[in-house]
């Protein structure tokens, strides 16, 4: 074993930080696997986990994935601060212009909404903040099935789909639809 190289990305840019020595690689890897509830000896399967710690007064959110590799198990940790709050829509910081028409597509009875883009783009956020939206708009009943919840939203009934242990998203589809929700996510 070689070690392995820590990076971190900042504002899409990827950026060498340090290398670790395959031991240490080791240690860290298996007590993040640990905290993230992750199986710690499985390595040739992918898996995603959740972790929070508290630093500064700040809850940081960490969702953890790990990948096999011809060179071993790769893992990749995004950081999530709970110090920024997208409630509303004027939150994202998007237009005037935008946001009324984002409301009047949010508005309409009907119609499905699609969030596309690379990662760290936006796009949790941006569902996240549409459901607030939608919920202070008394449209009922609002369900999500997510891969994996990033963060719990208080009156909207998040799923955790978990196809590993049985629980696909077509499955959870059915499911949801025999509770006859308004919205769907």
């Amino acid at each position: 074993d070689e070690g392995a190289s820590v990076y971190f990305r900042v504002h899409g840019r990827l950026q060498w930080v340090t290398a670790l020595s395959a031991e240490d690689y080791q240690h860290i890897k298996q007590h993040i696997k640990l905290e993230a509830n992750l199986e710690l000896g499985l390595t040739t399967r992918p898996q995603d986990g959740h972790l929070a710690f508290r630093y500064q007064q700040n809850r940081l959110d960490i969702r953890v994935a790990t990948l096999p590799t011809v060179h071993g198990e790769d893992m990749v940790c995004r950081l999530f601060a709970d110090t920024l709050k997208y409630e509303t829509l004027a939150d994202l910081g998007i237009s005037d212009q935008r946001r009324s028409m984002i409301q009047n597509i949010c508005d309409h009875e009907t119609g499905l909404v699609l969030v596309t883009g690379p990662t760290g783009s936006g796009k949790t956020t941006t569902l996240y903040t549409l459901l607030r939206y939608l919920q202070s708009q008394s449209r009922g009943v609002i369900v999500s099935l997510e891969d994996p919840v990033e963060k719990e939203l208080y009156g909207i009934r998040q799923s955790c789909v978990r196809p590993d242990r049985g629980f696909s998203f077509a499955e959870g589809l059915k499911a949801t639809l025999r509770q006859d929700p308004d919205i769907i996510m």
